[in-house]
């Protein structure tokens, strides 16, 4: 898990889903990679994370990406 970011999985079944290998192409920082049935989350990649949204494009409310230093302030 990063320290900074967390790519919080709402809905498990859809990282087994053909829909979900597009993760992989829209991810510039390579936070999701294929597996064997479906996508995994690469945890050492997600402080890589640029926020800029496009896996949210794909998965829609699916994926949650948490904001963990906006946590650790409160």
């Amino acid at each position: 898990m990063g320290m900074f970011i967390e790519v919080s999985v709402r809905d498990p079944g859809f990282l087994e889903t053909g829909e979900s290998r597009k993760l992989v192409a829209a991810c510039a920082v390579n936070i999701f990679e294929a597996a064997e049935r479906g996508v995994a989350v690469n945890r050492e990649q997600e402080d890589e994370c640029t926020l800029c949204g496009r896996c949210l494009e794909v998965a829609g409310d699916r994926l949650e990406i948490v904001k963990l230093y906006e946590k650790a302030g409160r």
